[in-house]
């Protein structure tokens, strides 16, 4: 009898659903020091909250069940995958969520600030002529609206075409052309060529130089 009693309990509590235990979101926002977030995410309080403040419509998650991820823990999820290119799952652990909710974070966050980087990332159209004059009381160099150069910005290897790129110093990367102003303030980026590209070739098949032409 005791055994059958054992037996139709074990039945039993296989048959009852298991209750859903949420690990502690690590919230490193709490930390008053600026210089521990920016070691760990590239970025300062400020502008963290800023961050979650403009995504905040793209990725806040409605749904029935409880405890969905806060805009917060998307977004330091995500940052820290940019600051370190660590692993997801390492990433989540951080976090206090799994690989596959890493995952949904990070491609969260990156599809919302790129459709809004537009906004924010752009050659200025009304002050042209002040950014010439504060290039000028910077380097004394006439007639400059900015500052062109690219770097290499590690990545892990893709499945298709491997060796395209591999840079110069041997890791798998991409080449990111990026404008700045006279205040160090980017005004235009290009990110999709891989780190074999040429930086003149990246240059003359930008939308910007097509623009720069035309004026």
């Amino acid at each position: 009898m005791v055994l059958l009693q054992h037996i139709m309990n074990q039945l039993h509590n296989r048959c009852m659903p298991r209750p859903r235990v949420f690990c502690n979101t690590i919230c490193l926002l709490e930390t008053p020091m600026d210089m521990e977030l920016v070691a760990r995410y590239r970025l300062p309080h400020h502008s963290i909250m800023e961050l979650c403040g403009i995504v905040q419509r793209n990725i806040q998650r409605v749904i029935q069940r409880s405890h969905p991820l806060t805009v917060v823990t998307q977004v330091l999820t995500a940052l820290r995958f940019y600051a370190m290119g660590c692993m997801q799952k390492d990433v989540g652990d951080l976090h206090g969520i799994s690989q596959p909710s890493a995952s949904r974070s990070i491609t969260g966050v990156s599809a919302a600030t790129a459709r809004l980087a537009r906004n924010y990332i752009s050659l200025p159209q009304s002050n042209l002529i002040k950014i010439m004059q504060d290039f000028g009381e910077v380097a004394n160099i006439p007639n400059v609206v900015g500052c062109v150069d690219s770097t290499q910005i590690p990545v892990l290897a893709p499945y298709h075409n491997q060796h395209l790129y591999i840079c110069c110093k041997g890791f798998h990367a991409k080449n990111i052309q990026v404008v700045c102003d006279s205040q160090l303030r980017f005004t235009n980026i290009a990110a999709k060529w891989p780190a074999s590209t040429h930086d003149s070739f990246m240059w003359q098949n930008s939308a910007l130089y097509h623009r720069m032409r035309i004026l």
